[in-house]
C-alpha cells in the first residue's frame, strides 16, 4: 500500500460509513460528508445499514444530506412556497392558519429530532389552544383532518426531496373525533325561531337559509340582479372568500354543481319584497348608502358571515330558547332535512342545495329519509290481497 496518503484512506472510510452497537442496545450508523457527521439510528443493525445505505445513494446522486440545522418552520415555509399558484387562496388561508397554530409547538424544532411523541404531543396541546377568535379551543376535527394533513404534506414534502427518510407523522395516533350529528329540528321549532325573525331586518337572510338551504357566503354575496321576484327564483354563482391578505373577495362556487338556480317559497319572496322596500326608503331617507347587495352591512359592504353566526343568530335563538351554539351552516342542514322529512325528491334537493352527488344525501341525512321499506311494502301490498 505503499504511496496512499492516510488521510485520504480515512476520508474514504468516512465516506463508506461505520456502523456500531450502543451501549443500550441499540444501532447507530455514522456517515461524514464534508466534514459534517450525519447519524442514523434504529433497533437492529439492518435497520441502520438501510439508512446508511439510503445515505449515501444521495451523496452519489449530490443532495445534501445535512439536515440537521433546518427547523420545522423553514422546511413549512419551503413547503408553503411550493403550493404557490397550484390550489387557490382558500386552501392556502387553511394551510397558513393551521401552521399558525403549529408554529408555537414545533416550529423550532430541528426537523430530525422529531419523533411520533413530539407530534402526538403537539395534537394534545393543540386540543388545549384557543381558536383564533378567543372564545373556543381548537376542536379535536380540526386537529385531526386538517392540521395533521398540513404537517403531514410538509414531512412528506422533506421525504420527497431527500431531507428526511422517515415521516414521523406516519403512526401518530390522532385525537379521537365524535361525528356531530346533523342538526334536526322539529316543525314546531322551525315556526317558533320564524317567529323570533318575523319582521325583522334578518327574516329574508335566514328564510333563504332555512328554506332554500344555501351556503352562508353564497347569500352574502347575493346581488339584487340575482332575484326574479316575479318568476320566484334565485341564481346563485359566486360566493365570498378571502385571498392571501385576508380580504374578502367575490370568488365561484364551491363546485360547477354550486352554480344553481332556486325556487323560492313564497314567505321567503315576501320577505324579500319587504326588505327591498325597506331598503329603498332608507336610502332615500339617508339612512343608508345604495348598495346592490341583497344583505349588505350599514356601509353598503358584504357582511361577515362570523357576525351573522356570533352576534345575530345567536341572539335570536336564545330568544327563541333554542340551542344558541348551533353554527349558521347549521340552517342549512335543518333545511335539507326538513324538506326530505316531508317527502322531497332527493335528488330535487341536492340540485337545489348545490351538492355534486345525491349519494352524499342519502348518507348525511339518512335520518329525515322516510322508512323506505315500510313505504315499498305499501306499495305492494294491495296486489296480494
Amino acid at each position: 500500500m505503499k504511496g496512499i496518503n492516510k488521510k485520504m484512506v480515512k476520508k474514504n472510510a468516512n465516506r463508506e460509513g461505520t456502523i456500531r452497537q450502543r451501549k443500550d442496545g441499540s444501532w447507530e450508523s455514522r456517515i461524514q460528508i464534508n466534514g459534517s457527521r450525519k447519524s442514523f439510528y434504529g433497533k437492529t443493525r439492518e435497520e441502520v445499514s438501510e439508512k446508511l445505505t439510503k445515505a449515501k445513494s444521495s451523496v452519489i446522486m449530490g443532495i445534501s444530506i445535512d439536515t440537521n440545522r433546518i427547523k420545522f418552520k423553514e422546511l413549512a415555509e419551503e413547503w408553503y412556497q411550493s403550493k404557490e399558484g397550484t390550489i387557490t387562496d382558500g386552501v392556502m388561508n387553511t394551510y397558513r392558519h393551521s401552521l399558525d397554530h403549529v408554529y408555537p409547538k414545533i416550529g423550532d424544532k430541528l426537523i430530525t429530532k422529531i419523533r411520533v411523541f413530539d407530534i402526538e404531543k403537539m395534537y394534545k396541546d393543540l386540543l388545549k389552544t384557543k381558536t383564533n377568535h378567543g372564545d373556543k379551543y381548537i376542536s379535536a376535527s380540526y386537529v385531526s383532518k386538517t392540521i395533521s394533513t398540513v404537517v403531514n404534506q410538509v414531512f412528506g414534502y422533506a421525504m420527497k426531496h431527500e431531507m428526511l427518510f422517515r415521516n414521523p407523522t406516519i403512526g401518530a395516533k390522532k385525537p379521537k373525533v365524535v361525528e356531530e350529528e346533523t342538526p334536526v329540528w322539529s316543525e314546531a321549532e322551525i315556526k317558533k325561531f320564524m317567529s323570533v325573525i318575523k319582521r325583522t331586518d334578518h327574516q329574508a337572510l335566514f328564510g333563504i337559509l332555512i328554506f332554500a338551504f344555501p351556503r352562508i357566503n353564497e347569500v352574502l354575496s347575493l346581488e339584487w340582479d340575482d332575484i326574479d321576484l316575479e318568476k320566484g327564483v334565485m341564481h346563485i354563482s359566486k360566493t365570498i372568500k378571502k385571498n392571501r391578505n385576508n380580504q374578502k373577495i367575490i370568488g365561484t362556487t364551491k363546485t360547477k354543481n354550486s352554480i344553481r338556480r332556486v325556487r323560492l317559497t313564497p314567505y321567503v319572496l315576501n320577505a324579500l319584497s319587504l326588505l327591498k322596500e325597506t331598503q329603498h326608503r332608507e336610502y332615500l331617507n339617508g339612512v343608508k348608502p345604495h348598495s346592490e347587495l341583497v344583505f349588505p352591512n350599514a356601509e353598503g359592504n358584504w357582511q361577515d358571515s362570523n357576525n351573522i353566526r356570533r352576534i345575530v343568530m345567536k341572539n335570536y335563538l336564545i330568544e327563541a330558547g333554542l340551542n344558541s351554539e348551533l353554527h349558521v351552516h347549521a340552517l342549512r342542514h335543518i333545511g335539507i332535512s326538513l324538506m326530505l322529512q316531508r317527502g322531497a325528491n332527493p335528488v330535487v334537493v341536492a340540485q337545489m342545495s348545490g351538492h355534486s352527488k345525491v349519494s352524499f344525501l342519502f348518507d348525511k341525512y339518512s335520518h329525515a329519509l322516510p322508512n323506505s321499506q315500510e313505504t315499498v311494502v305499501e306499495l305492494v301490498a294491495d296486489l296480494t290481497e
